[in-house]
């Protein structure tokens, strides 16, 4: 998952791991005693919801920034029994189209 991902303040996006079996087949679901954690560095960025399944998420955007999502995995490991790196991610949630122009004037004062 490692990169970055650019969105606007309106959108949002899913994601989510795929566990694979020393076949290469996927789990259907997490195997037992896994955990996946998805850490948002800045929810207010990057608001980070994960489904019943423990596999996908759903990121929602907020404010204008940067965020880091920070993807472990608890309880597995690799078949030489070291565990599998952190995957990170960063999300850049930019302003959404131009929509309105608003012109103000200051207060008014003595010439």
């Amino acid at each position: 998952m490692a990169g970055t991902v650019q969105l606007t303040n309106k959108q949002k996006v899913s994601g989510g791991v795929t566990i694979l079996d020393e076949d290469g087949q996927p789990f259907d679901v997490l195997p037992s005693g896994v955990t996946i954690d998805f850490v948002s560095s800045n929810p207010a960025v990057a608001a980070v919801t994960v489904r019943p399944d423990g596999l996908n998420v759903d990121i929602a955007t907020g404010a204008n920034g940067n965020a880091t999502l920070t993807v472990h995995a608890n309880g597995l490991t690799k078949p030489d029994g070291t565990p599998f790196p952190d995957d990170v991610t960063n999300i850049q949630v930019v302003n959404s189209k131009p929509n309105a122009l608003n012109f103000t004037l200051g207060a008014a004062e003595d010439e």
